[in-house]
């Protein structure tokens, strides 16, 4: 269930709720469903959010993710040369991660990223993949927690679900009086652009980059039917790749370019250009500097 609503601000904000039975537990369950590390961190290094990271990152960075998870983000990093370490509060996550992974504890660590367990200004990098939305009363606390632990001229990178132009024109305006919330919980918040620079700037960050990214999510979701027609499409691409591949085992040795990688290329295309991304961007990452001399 989400709702449209207005900050004191005056900022469009969206409120994601979901059935209280399912928040509990939520992450636990998530990080426990995961048994392919490869499959994982190979997943994470062709994402073009990885490669934002990676651009902005300067060699053998001493980095911090924030609400980790298992950590494959973590170990995709540290694979690319960087010094990451990764904390989080769901204790079967960093568990999990540590077995999957064969990190120890002292990359891997359980933790509260309002209060992190590090000195100020100890870190290069700080990564928060779809954390800080988590909180009913906003990012500022852990925005103002990664600041502290960064160097002066460190960077953030910052991801949120970002409240686009799309979700805007599909989503219903919230009316108490109308609207029956009974039995759901607090999710996460999807923010405007302007308010994520607007309180990025306020935590003592320079912002230098916004990226829109995950356009698909967004169709999936605003628009009736859309995902299940392809899922139809990626389900009968799978199924003439494998008839095609048998036959070319058999004319010839060499790989030949497939329908579904044809398809998935042209959906590349077509839904994360520069526009479709600024129309219909599920996440937006906010890369960003800790200004020099700030205090709070």
């Amino acid at each position: 269930m989400v709702r449209l609503l207005k900050t004191e601000e005056g900022y469009k904000r969206l409120l994601w709720l979901k059935p209280i039975g399912d928040l509990d537990g939520l992450w636990d369950d998530t990080w426990l469903e995961q048994t392919s590390p490869e499959k994982l961190t190979s997943w994470v290094t062709r994402q073009r959010v990885f490669k934002v990271i990676t651009n902005h990152l300067p060699d053998q960075a001493k980095v911090v993710e924030a609400g980790c998870g298992l950590g494959h983000w973590v170990c995709a990093l540290r694979q690319c040369g960087y010094n990451a370490v990764g904390i989080d509060t769901s204790r079967v996550g960093i568990e999990n991660g540590r077995r999957l992974y064969n990190l120890n504890q002292d990359i891997l660590r359980e933790g509260n990223v309002l209060a992190l367990e590090y000195l100020d200004n100890s870190f290069d990098a700080y990564v928060s993949l779809g954390v800080v939305e988590h909180f009913l009363e906003g990012p500022v606390l852990a925005l103002k927690e990664a600041h502290r632990v960064l160097k002066e001229g460190g960077l953030l990178f910052c991801s949120v679900p970002y409240l686009n132009l799309l979700r805007i024109m599909f989503t219903e305006r919230f009316d108490p009086n109308m609207s029956d919330t009974s039995g759901y919980g607090f999710y996460q918040w999807s923010f405007t652009k302007e308010e994520m620079e607007a309180t990025l700037k306020s935590a003592g960050f320079e912002v230098i980059r916004i990226f829109p990214y995950a356009t698909i999510k967004t169709f999936w979701e605003v628009i009736p039917g859309f995902r299940s027609v392809t899922d139809r499409i990626m389900a009968r691409a799978t199924a003439v790749n494998a008839s095609n591949l048998e036959k070319a085992k058999i004319s010839s040795p060499r790989p030949s370019v497939t329908i579904k990688s044809l398809l998935k290329g042209s959906a590349a295309l077509l839904l994360e250009g520069l526009l479709t991304r600024k129309l219909a961007g599920h996440m937006c990452m906010y890369v960003c500097k800790k200004k020099r001399g700030s205090r709070l």
